[in-house]
């Protein structure tokens, strides 16, 4: 399944927030894009079967080397793994 930008986008940006430490791992968490408020938890359910493909920058800042696919998909159970068990 292809996302539109309208989900990706915030999934994205909260990435970078994480990355440089403004946002959790949690679902919980809500990320702003385009002036509005996404539920994170909520973002990863839309996107866990979402085939578009994610720039190797973005797979650097969730420090995972990129899947043979390199998918939202693949990234966005990488990460729900990653806060589940975080050791």
């Amino acid at each position: 399944m292809h996302a539109s930008s309208d989900i990706v986008g915030p999934f994205y940006e909260w990435v970078e927030k994480v990355y440089h430490g403004k946002a959790a791992w949690t679902d919980e968490t809500f990320s702003e894009w385009n002036g509005e408020e996404y539920q994170v938890g909520r973002l990863i359910g839309r996107l866990w079967n979402c085939t578009n493909i994610v720039s190797d920058i973005y797979w650097s800042l969730v420090d995972m080397p990129p899947t043979s696919t390199h998918t939202v998909a693949a990234m966005v159970r990488h990460i729900k793994s990653q806060y589940r068990n975080p050791n």
